[in-house]
């Protein structure tokens, strides 16, 4: 189904992961070059200032369960 709904999305030359964990299902890819032109370049802030600014902005809005995977994917981020 995520293959499904990703279809014509991302490029998979440029790159592709999968994550299967045990409460959520990743599929990433990079986005391609007329996606990066619309949102401007992908860039990994996981690690950063920058990530904690963006969580703290909607972790009132989270259910609980939306936590524990900010948690997972980015064990950096102070909840």
């Amino acid at each position: 189904m995520t293959y499904e709904l990703l279809n014509g999305f991302g490029d998979t030359v440029l790159g592709e992961w999968i994550e299967d964990r045990p409460k959520a299902f990743h599929l990433r890819r990079r986005l391609n070059a007329m996606e990066e032109k619309r949102v401007g370049e992908a860039i990994d802030c996981r690690a950063t200032e920058e990530a904690q600014a963006r969580y703290d902005k909607i972790k009132s809005f989270l259910p609980p369960r939306a936590l524990y995977l900010v948690s997972e994917e980015v064990p950096s981020i102070q909840l």
